[in-house]
């Protein structure tokens, strides 16, 4: 199917690079243009599209957000080995304790999963009636017209493992907090399309519960740290810092159709 395409959008020759290493077609398809859905990150008002969502207010409160990858694809693969039942994957790790925690230090945190993967943890969450963690679901979304981009930058802190959401979360420079507790098992089921993951990726591994509320603290009390590495792997990963490639886009596409016009004529 990718080989059928005339034109690939791409954020720069890096990702351009990642991308045929996945996929294979000729480079002169791809584009550099930026992704449209990141001019959000620099446009929108998160904060104010999830309390309308939520019918919350998260005034005074700093916001996390963790987006995980998938664990499971439509043909029943597993990547990794993170029990989908346990929110982080950390050995014991304790939700009542951990929603206290987000609770004495004014702090929400929004979890958005692979809609395939929702059902699973969207049951647990809300029996046991956590008030600091909320689930933000695909049915919401559409519900209310949004794209999830539209609500990325309410984040003050992203909370990932091994999604590439954190490429796009880099043009905010913000903290994110990495949570790889199956790394081994995940290079082994999935692979990375980069390696060394710590060479990669600009911020604290997290393993256990204690650790990761401390770099939660320390990440939200001084967003400066791990900036700069932020910021060169920013500049690797986009040529483009700004919320205007919907324009780039569109002015491609009308470059394609006028050259289209003069062949037929």
């Amino acid at each position: 199917n990718w080989s059928k395409l005339d034109v690939i959008a791409s954020y720069s020759q890096f990702y351009t690079t990642l991308l045929n290493a996945c996929y294979g077609v000729s480079w002169k398809k791809y584009m550099v243009t930026g992704m449209p859905r990141n001019d959000f990150l620099f446009q929108s008002d998160g904060r104010k599209i999830l309390a309308s969502i939520f019918k919350q207010d998260f005034h005074g409160k700093k916001i996390l957000f963790y987006m995980p990858t998938f664990r499971k694809t439509i043909y029943g693969d597993a990547n990794g080995s993170r029990d989908i039942n346990n929110l982080f994957g950390f050995e014991n790790f304790d939700y009542l304790a951990f929603d206290h925690f987000l609770n004495e230090h004014r702090i929400h945190m929004i979890v958005k999963l692979h809609p395939l993967e929702e059902s699973l943890v969207a049951k647990d969450i809300i029996e046991k009636k956590l008030q600091n963690i909320t689930l933000l679901t695909e049915q919401q979304l559409k519900a209310e017209d949004i794209e999830l981009y539209e609500t990325l930058n309410a984040a003050d802190l992203l909370i990932t493992d091994y999604s590439s959401v954190y490429f796009d979360y880099l043009l905010l420079d913000r903290p994110i907090i990495y949570v790889p507790v199956d790394l081994e098992e995940y290079i082994e089921t999935r692979g990375l399309l980069l390696e060394p993951y710590d060479a990669w990726t600009p911020g604290p591994k997290c393993l256990d519960q204690a650790h990761f509320e401390q770099e939660i603290i320390r990440n939200l009390t001084h967003p400066e740290t791990h900036s700069q590495e932020r910021k060169d792997l920013c500049r690797i990963v986009h040529r483009y810092q700004d919320g205007n490639s919907s324009f780039r886009v569109w002015k491609l596409i009308a470059r394609l159709m006028s050259d289209d016009k003069r062949e037929k004529a």
